[in-house]
């Protein structure tokens, strides 16, 4: 067998006939074994229907040569059997075929996006944020109106942004000083957003310690605090129901 072209070579032996045609029939299933090509069994079939012609062939020189006297003389090798060739995998309609097991995480925020959930100018979806910590799940509070916030700044030691409009009054805040809304940080780990509620806020409460957070406030995980890759931050109404815009350090 020619491995590279597909074909099964010439044998030429002098002998009975069913000799010949046990040795072509050994020969043939050695190919069919071992020639690397049958994948499915479709392809084992097309391989079956091909050598058996070849040896409906043989078998009938031999028998004429027989017949007449003649010491036969059975020639594979005048006969040439194209092999089916084995079905290629497609990798575009095979799954995975060129991805990796977990669908390759990539260490960029962006890659946790989910489609279509970001509100205009967030530089980061909103439902992308996880909220194992804190004990508050702010994921169902929607967009205030005017409420903005922006230059994030996160340290091992603390917070700090700035309002771009409104304040927590948008909230539901009665006043600038009025301490009762949440502020929710979030840590990018290089697969998703995790984090939570870690402190109490106001409009005029434009920064904020992490001794909370230090402090395992609520389930916080402080050591995926420090060796986070980015953060987020986010004020959210005590009830859950309103929000500001997701601001982001890298």
């Amino acid at each position: 067998m020619n491995r590279e072209s597909g074909k099964m070579d010439g044998m030429k032996t002098h002998a009975n006939p069913l000799v010949s045609a046990a040795l072509c029939i050994v020969h043939s299933a050695f190919c069919i074994a071992f020639c690397g090509c049958a994948t499915d069994d479709a392809h084992l079939r097309d391989i079956d229907e091909a050598v058996r012609e070849a040896l409906r062939d043989a078998w009938a020189k031999a028998a004429a040569e027989a017949a007449q006297g003649e010491s036969p003389e059975v020639t594979i090798e005048s006969q040439v059997v194209e092999l089916p060739e084995a079905p290629i995998s497609n990798p575009s309609t095979n799954p995975g075929a060129e991805s990796g097991a977990e669908g390759g995480h990539s260490d960029s925020p962006a890659s946790v996006r989910p489609a279509g959930s970001a509100a205009e100018g967030e530089p980061l979806d909103f439902g992308a944020l996880r909220w194992p910590w804190g004990g508050f799940d702010g994921s169902k509070a929607a967009l205030a109106d005017k409420a903005r916030v922006k230059s994030l700044k996160v340290s091992r030691s603390g917070l700090s942004y700035s309002w771009a409009s409104g304040g927590c009054e948008d909230l539901g805040a009665s006043s600038r000083t009025d301490a009762s809304c949440l502020a929710c940080l979030f840590c990018f780990d290089g697969s998703a957003w995790r984090g939570g509620k870690f402190d109490w806020i106001s409009t005029s409460r434009t920064t904020r310690d992490m001794k909370n957070v230090e402090d395992g406030y609520n389930g916080w995980d402080a050591g995926a605090f420090r060796s986070a890759k980015a953060y987020a931050f986010v004020i959210v109404s005590k009830d859950g129901r309103k929000r500001t815009n997701v601001a982001v350090q890298n």
